[in-house]
């Protein structure tokens, strides 16, 4: 937007310079957050989607953990009895103490990196979430009771309801109060 006629009169050449610098520098900024909104609004959508395979992916690590240790307990168990020698149980249990220390390292790792991302995302949905949210927080509060009222009065599906309800709890988080 170029100065107005009435100030253009008014100010000096290095007056208008500077306005002139600001006005182009305050247009690049609103280019950059309006790049940042949309790709930012994206890259959330897709981290909503791809952290649930890191989420399953931990989940089956935890269970082979809790698989590995039934093994090592049915080992012992086996020798406390006498199904099996000390000496062969011995080289059993080491393979799966083994493989449960690898286990471990890498759900550690797992559960590290899935932290690291969390945060990254959740800090940026705090930022742009709330310019997307196009309704109040009572609206969105309203929603929720209607909700409510339609999965009591057999409405909706059970399923549905809990995934409806826990969307509109998350965006709640992000409308201020």
């Amino acid at each position: 937007m170029a100065l107005p006629e009435d100030l253009e009169k008014k100010l000096s050449y290095d007056e208008k310079k500077i306005y002139d610098n600001y006005r182009e520098l305050f247009a690049k900024l609103d280019e950059l957050w309006a790049q940042y909104e949309e790709e930012s609004y994206e890259i959330i959508k897709r981290w909503d989607i791809d952290k649930m395979l890191l989420l399953e992916k931990m989940s089956k690590l935890s269970g082979l953990l809790k698989r590995l240790d039934e093994e090592i307990n049915e080992l012992r168990v086996k020798v406390d009895v006498g199904l099996i020698s000390h000496e062969d149980a011995e080289i059993n249990i080491e393979k799966l103490e083994s493989l449960k220390n690898e286990t471990i390292e890498k759900l550690t790792a797992l559960e590290q990196a899935y932290s690291i991302l969390s945060q990254k995302a959740e800090k940026h949905k705090k930022k742009i979430l709330p310019l997307k949210i196009k309704a109040s927080r009572e609206e969105i509060e309203d929603k929720l009771i209607k909700l409510d009222e339609r999965f009591k009065k057999g409405e909706i599906e059970e399923a549905v309801y809990q995934r409806l309800r826990r969307e509109i709890l998350e965006l709640l988080k992000y409308v201020p109060s």
